[in-house]
């Protein structure tokens, strides 16, 4: 039986991360949604997918995936090769400029790339 799909960001979500980027910038920041494939196998070659949201403020570039249930991934990253992550493989609460169109973004190992 394979893995059930995880589910889009919710509406509470999405409001949440809203608010909190208005509060950290003093204005409002659109966060879009947008498909990410990650590789989650540090090992491993597959790729799955996940539910995004991503902006970018400031220079940098953030994203947060959905792993699961109240489940987060964060990264920020200003170029290729200066990628950050902010803790643990899945965070427990939402704390970047996504693609809009259905376009995916796909970590390739270096870094996202948007692909549609």
């Amino acid at each position: 039986m394979s893995p059930r799909p995880i589910p889009d960001f919710t509406a509470n979500e999405r409001q949440l991360v809203a608010q909190t980027l208005r509060e950290r910038y003093g204005q409002p920041v659109e966060a879009q949604t947008a498909d990410a494939e990650l590789c989650l196998d540090p090992e491993g070659k597959e790729l799955t997918t996940r539910p995004s949201l991503f902006w970018e403020e400031r220079g940098a570039h953030f994203v947060i995936f959905k792993m699961g249930e109240a489940q987060f991934r964060c990264q920020f990253y200003y170029s290729d090769t200066e990628q950050f992550g902010t803790g643990g493989p899945a965070a427990g609460a939402v704390g970047p400029r996504a693609y809009p169109g259905g376009r995916t973004l796909r970590h390739d190992g270096r870094g996202l790339r948007q692909t549609r």
